[in-house]
């Protein structure tokens, strides 16, 4: 229904709107047309969107990073968990009420 605003927002994001859809969607709402304003004066100026382009890259890289280097400190604290409970819990210790919940917080 064209009178949502999500679904005008949805139709303009998706890149299977006909563009005699998009335009009357553009036209009904302000915010739309903003930003299909802001749009058209930014990806006029080349090096301005070829700046975007580098910096989007560079962020993502980062993300990349980041997220790996999580990934990594995660494994190596999990692997060293398991060491930790092979070598200091007994099987006895393992089985009595409460251990298994504080075993698995850790």
């Amino acid at each position: 229904d064209k009178s949502d605003a999500l679904y005008r927002w949805l139709a303009y994001f998706d890149v299977h709107t006909s563009l005699e859809e998009l335009e009357e969607v553009i036209k009904m709402d302000p915010g739309i047309s903003k930003a299909e304003e802001r749009l058209r004066f930014v990806t006029q100026d080349k090096d301005f969107l070829r700046q975007y382009h580098i910096r989007q890259m560079e962020l993502s890289d980062w993300t990349t990073g980041v997220n790996t280097a999580f990934e990594k400190a995660r494994e190596t604290l999990f692997r060293g968990r398991g060491r930790y409970f092979k070598t200091r819990m007994s099987p006895q210790k393992a089985s009595a009420p409460g251990q298994k919940a504080r075993e698995t917080l850790f």
